[in-house]
């Protein structure tokens, strides 16, 4: 651990550079519960089996379905059911969210694909939802 005050370690460690340089792109699906197109970023799966004299049977697994991170709906893959990010957009977050008594953090200010339709984008590099603003 470094000497100093907490605030001089505190101040040191955000000047230090956290984005990754090869972020991994958000995938937009128009989503079957709202109907709108949202960033969907978490996989479901489930299945269940029983149990009979000590062995696993009837074992039933779901196929991966996808979340809307707006609505929650899982919704199952399908081919060519991703929309195409075909504008740039802006991004007008944070890298770091603090509690009330701290700063907000500096502005991202990335640029990044998102499809021209989506009513909100998800930004890769500081992970903010927020409305489209098309570069």
């Amino acid at each position: 651990m470094s000497s100093g005050s907490w605030t001089s370690r505190w101040r040191a460690d955000r000047g230090r550079p956290r984005r990754p340089r090869d972020v991994e792109p958000v995938g937009y699906v128009r989503c079957g519960g709202c109907g709108q197109v949202t960033p969907h970023t978490v996989v479901s799966r489930s299945g269940s089996f029983d149990v009979d004299d000590g062995t696993i049977t009837d074992v039933v697994v779901t196929p991966p379905e996808t979340v809307c991170d707006i609505c929650g709906h899982a919704q199952p893959r399908s081919v060519d059911d991703e929309v195409e990010s075909d504008a740039e957009v802006a991004c007008c977050g944070t890298v770091e969210h603090w509690s009330r008594s701290g700063p907000a953090g500096r502005p991202c200010g990335q640029t990044f694909r998102a499809p021209s339709v989506a009513e909100q984008v998800l930004c890769p590099f500081c992970q903010t939802m927020q409305p489209p603003t098309f570069a």
